[in-house]
């Protein structure tokens, strides 16, 4: 099975993470605040970024 990871560095677990798309994998800003990391990355001038939350290690997380 093949997995689709958007972000491979542990560095951003806990935080929220933009990105310029989906198929972009660069992080352009990361926080503990959504907003702020949606406006951080508005700021840099990405219109639309995808932001989304990265789960510590070892959670459950329920959909």
């Amino acid at each position: 099975m093949k997995k689709n990871v958007l972000v491979k560095s542990d560095e951003y677990t806990g935080q929220y993470v933009a990105q310029p798309d989906f198929d972009q994998r660069e992080v352009i800003a990361a926080n503990k605040d959504p907003e702020k990391t949606y406006d951080e990355a508005v700021s840099k001038g990405y219109e639309h970024p995808v932001v989304f939350y990265v789960p510590e290690k070892g959670t459950a997380n329920i959909y």
